[in-house]
């Protein structure tokens, strides 16, 4: 296993690369590149998913060390809180849904 510094330095470089991500989100909304919002939907599914992993994996250390369960969920929710998750969780729901309709004007305009 890690240690619990490198996993939390981990935690801290995966939300930075989240951040970066989602600033991209609304030039490639104006785009309208569907491939591009795609791309830009997975990377940061995929980036959430291992802020999660990671974060069960510094519980486990902390837990390992004796500390204090309320303190591990504290510090838990000073993660997911901050406002990364909701700001990145809402950023890809948007791609989500542009990239929905983007497909569906493309569509429409090949059935004509």
């Amino acid at each position: 296993m890690a240690t619990l510094e490198g996993l939390l330095k981990s935690i801290e470089n995966k939300i930075r690369m989240l951040e970066f991500t989602s600033e991209d989100i609304p030039s490639v909304l104006d785009k309208k590149h569907v491939p591009t919002m795609e791309r830009k939907l997975k990377t940061l599914n995929n980036k959430l998913q291992e802020v999660h992993d990671l974060e069960v994996q510094a519980q486990e250390a902390k837990l390992e060390k004796d500390e204090n369960p309320s303190e591990i969920r504290k510090w838990s929710a000073e993660i997911e809180g901050e406002d990364n998750e909701h700001k990145i969780s809402m950023a890809a729901e948007k791609a989500k849904e542009e990239s929905k309709k983007a497909v569906l004007a493309v569509s429409g305009s090949l059935d004509k």
